[in-house]
């Protein structure tokens, strides 16, 4: 929903965040999201989206048995697309992010990060190892939340403070 709202006024936002999601486009009627969701979306549907090129971080979880983990790579890969289509350069950088929480390695994400010249990212793709479809780094208290995981909440507060209006 974050991308479909920030795709519908890109003048509103900045930047956008999807954690655990479908990507824009992917489906139109119920059938087609439980498919998008289980299986991953469609490249074909995703085609006929027009993306407004807004810089975009994706969290998904490598274990999310509800939505099919290759629906952030395809977020992310629309994303780039609609960038580099606007004439931005991007280089690209893997890391893998730790969680300051659990010392359980499979609990760490790759963090894919697209970046300008000037050091600005404008697409990162964490892809938590082993996660599952809940929040990642969210308190144990709360409920659809990893707390094991590296923290989503702050990550994409970092991101969107790049690209404030």
């Amino acid at each position: 929903m974050a991308a479909t709202v920030a795709g519908l006024y890109p003048e509103l936002f900045s930047a956008v965040g999807v954690h655990s999601g479908i990507p824009t486009g992917a489906a139109s009627n119920i059938v087609a999201a439980f498919s998008a969701m289980r299986r991953g979306a469609h490249r074909s549907t995703l085609a006929q989206e027009q993306d407004s090129g807004m810089p975009t971080i994706v969290f998904h979880g490598s274990a999310d048995t509800t939505v099919h983990p290759g629906n952030g790579d395809q977020i992310a890969d629309s994303a780039l697309a609609a960038l580099a289509a606007s004439g931005l350069v991007l280089e690209k950088i893997q890391r893998t992010e730790e969680s300051q929480v659990s010392t359980d390695p499979r609990r760490s994400a790759l963090r894919t990060i697209y970046s300008a010249a000037n050091g600005k990212s404008y697409v990162e793709h964490w892809s938590i190892e082993s996660g599952p479809h809940a929040w990642s780094g969210g308190s144990e208290a709360g409920s659809f939340t990893d707390p094991q995981g590296p923290g989503a909440s702050l990550a994409m507060l970092e991101f969107f403070l790049q690209h404030r209006q």
